[in-house]
């Protein structure tokens, strides 16, 4: 991973689950306005929370975390947005910077396929298999097959 990342000259990003939303933010804004490409890393170790999944999922959907922005920063993003794009509603130009984010972040998901809290995940989360491409690189065991 370090070393694809390396190649292609992206970003290597994670957060610490303690401040969830506030490292969510600073890389939602990093790559839509800075539009660095950038490769956000999660792992199921990291989630203290079911709400992790849900705004993870919600990424692969949609390119956004709903109501992850107050109308303050969200403001404030519309205006960043406004020095390249000027002409445009505000909804229009946050589209442009949750469109900016698609195109620059890229998710890699963590996770043991062993259990029952994966397979209650892919339940409650069907867009962490939708909206992936699942690689393995060790054997499963027979358990996580069935």
């Amino acid at each position: 991973m370090t070393l694809s990342c390396f190649i292609l000259q992206y970003q290597i990003l994670q957060v610490d689950p303690r401040n969830w939303v506030d490292d969510l933010q600073k890389i939602m804004k990093q790559v839509g306005l800075d539009q660095k490409p950038s490769v956000f890393v999660f792992s199921d170790t990291q989630a203290k929370v079911e709400q992790n999944y849900e705004d993870i999922s919600n990424i692969l959907n949609n390119g956004e975390v709903p109501n992850l922005f107050n109308t303050e920063d969200r403001m404030k993003i519309i205006d960043e947005i406004s020095n390249f794009m000027p002409i445009g509603t505000a909804n229009e130009k946050f589209s442009y910077f949750v469109s900016k984010c698609k195109e620059h972040l890229h998710l890699m998901l963590f996770m043991s396929p062993v259990g029952e809290n994966f397979r209650r995940r892919i339940r409650m989360f069907p867009g962490i298999v939708n909206c992936t491409t699942i690689d393995w690189f060790l054997p499963w065991p027979n358990e996580a097959l069935v």
